[in-house]
């Protein structure tokens, strides 16, 4: 699990995690629209279960799981207000996850064809 300790302090860390703890998602990401301080609580929420989601489905190596799960939270934040908050953003956000897995296959796809393409040639 990522450690984001040192963006705040410890009274703002202890007040986060007693605050965010007990906050449903849909609370944080309604927070988190207006604060993106907020958003990190959603982070640290989902990073590890959607880590061993993307391991689970892919059997990436765990570089390649940290570089989907950093473009699947950057997409998070990005559409974040899109969210339509009569479904529930686990949901949503384990669907971003898959499609950012497909995604990453069909680049490793892609680059694999390209270089044995480029083998064959020389």
């Amino acid at each position: 699990m990522i450690n984001l300790s040192f963006c705040f302090s410890e009274a703002e860390s202890f007040f986060m995690d007693k605050t965010y703890n007990r906050a449903t998602d849909e609370q944080i990401v309604e927070f988190s629209k207006n604060n993106p301080d907020a958003y990190e609580a959603l982070v640290l929420r989902y990073w590890d279960k959607l880590f061993y989601f993307i391991k689970r489905i892919a059997y990436f190596s765990n570089e390649d799981t940290e570089d989907v799960l950093q473009e699947v939270f950057i997409k998070v934040y990005r559409y974040l207000n899109d969210f339509d908050d009569s479904f529930k953003f686990s949901t949503w956000i384990y669907q971003i996850t898959r499609n950012c897995v497909v995604d990453e296959i069909r680049k490793k796809i892609l680059a694999r064809r390209t270089q044995i393409c480029q083998m064959r040639r020389c």
